[in-house]
């Protein structure tokens, strides 16, 4: 298990005082940063599988952020031990990482996890607001992370096989 040990920062997907928003769109009353370290030290029953070189540091760092609780379970799917992946098949049949598992739910795909953890746990720290063109803009941007560092993973094994031949 590991805990967070940093504090919780609140969130700046709104434009400063000095800038006016566009009409129809009020200014959010600034997020109360409402995690005691009671709050922090309170166990949750999250698991995390996947190895940190792959996008399960996303999940990580996320989990630290927050300050809860969690299992890690290193599992390497290409070097892994058979048991370690019939373990996380048995969750995800995909068995790809990273996976979460938060009681009875288990999300696969990183940028899902991220926006979960951060609409589930943040108390409105990490991200924007559901239903509003912040939360919008910071969800294009979320997937647009995610897919343009799998394209730019792909590319750079293609060219490391293309050199080592």
């Amino acid at each position: 298990m590991r805990m967070l040990t940093t504090s919780v920062r609140p969130s700046t997907d709104v434009p400063g005082p000095g800038v006016s928003l566009p009409p129809g769109i009020a200014r959010p009353a600034p997020a109360a940063a409402t995690r005691t370290a009671e709050d922090a030290a309170v166990p949750h029953d999250l698991t995390v599988w996947g190895a940190p070189q792959y996008r399960t540091s996303r999940v990580l760092w996320i989990l630290e952020e927050l300050g809860l609780t969690y299992t890690h379970k290193a599992v390497d799917i290409r070097a892994g031990r058979p048991e370690d992946i019939a373990e996380l098949t048995a969750l995800n049949p995909r068995a790809k990482i990273p996976a979460l598992q938060d009681g009875s739910l288990v999300l696969g795909e990183s940028a899902a996890i991220l926006i979960y953890l951060a609409d589930h746990y943040g108390n409105g720290t990490l991200i924007p607001s559901p239903r509003t063109p912040a939360r919008a803009t910071h969800d294009m941007w979320m997937f647009y992370c995610a897919l343009a560092s799998s394209i730019v993973g792909a590319l750079l094994i293609r060219l490391r096989v293309a050199v080592t031949r």
